[in-house]
């Protein structure tokens, strides 16, 4: 039995998943989730929602027994060893770690797993799983509508949230600033003068103020409060179906873009996921485009 533990919001949750998947495919074992962190009080996972059960994915809950009994099979022992390869050695399978994909037998995943690479031999089979629910899809049917009617939409993922306000996030993620999205918008209207942009952000409110686009562009999101607002994998999806992409160092738009099949999209993405540039050096598949992007002040 394979056993994943779902972290985060929407785009690692996918990420995550994924790898899970594939691991189980390769092996041909079960898959079950542990959803535990969404459920513990005044967690920071708490503003966090389990988003990924928007879509139809073979989704079974494990349950306490079977998360303790392969988690810790040596009980406190293996806490320890764990909360020493977390605390001290750094090992939270951020990045690619090839070793995770040999594994056999009953595995507890525990990471981030943000590489293509955990599941690029089940690509097909996992991505036939991040398929919106029918009614979900429905409600979209009237934005998805305005983008593919632009002869070329560009979706531009503007990541803010806990980047900005949490100071332990701060420390560690990337925030790319104003002058990353302006030169990207710039450099796909080369490419495309007659672009579309359509905007997503958890932070539109910030972006009205402080951005200001040479170009076509609409407003997707309205702020998760708003009255009308979508939901993250409504958003998601909604920018998959852009044309091609301007990405902030965030998972999220990462799937929005990864998404889109066409052979032919334009993926601009920050030349550096976080601040410590070493442990994210496969997370950007290879033919996507990469800016430089300073720290905001």
């Amino acid at each position: 039995m394979i056993i994943v533990k779902l972290n985060g919001g929407l785009g690692n949750q996918m990420f995550q998943y994924a790898a899970a998947k594939s691991l189980a495919l390769i092996n041909n074992d079960d898959l079950k989730i542990d959803t535990t962190v969404y459920n513990i009080p005044d967690n920071k996972n708490t503003s966090r929602t389990l988003d990924i059960t928007d879509f139809m994915i073979s989704f079974v809950e494990a349950k306490p027994n079977e998360i303790s009994s392969i988690k810790s099979p040596y009980g406190c022992f293996s806490n320890l060893m764990r909360y020493i390869k977390q605390r001290f050695l750094r090992k939270y399978y951020i990045d690619w770690h090839p070793e995770v994909m040999k594994k056999t037998g009953d595995i507890y995943m525990d990471g981030y797993f943000q590489s293509e690479n955990y599941f690029s031999t089940k690509k097909e089979l996992v991505l036939n799983d991040f398929v919106l629910k029918n009614h979900l899809s429905e409600q979209i049917n009237l934005n998805a509508l305005e983008i593919l009617s632009r002869e070329v939409s560009v979706s531009i993922h503007i990541r803010r949230g806990d980047y900005v306000s949490d100071a332990r996030a701060r420390k560690f993620h990337l925030i790319c600033n104003v002058d990353y999205y302006q030169r990207a918008v710039n450099l796909v209207k080369n490419y495309y003068p007659n672009a579309h942009f359509f905007i997503f952000s958890d932070d539109p409110q910030w972006v009205k103020e402080n951005i200001t686009f040479s170009a076509r562009a609409s407003f997707v999101s309205f702020g998760r409060n708003n009255i009308g607002s979508l939901r993250a994998s409504q958003e998601l999806i909604l920018m998959s179906k852009c044309c091609h992409h301007i990405l902030s160092n965030s998972s999220f738009s990462w799937w929005g873009a990864y998404l889109n099949r066409s052979p032919n999209k334009l993926v601009i993405a920050p030349d550096r996921w976080n601040n410590g540039s070493s442990l994210q050096r496969n997370i950007l598949p290879d033919g996507w485009l990469r800016i430089p992007a300073m720290l905001n002040d």
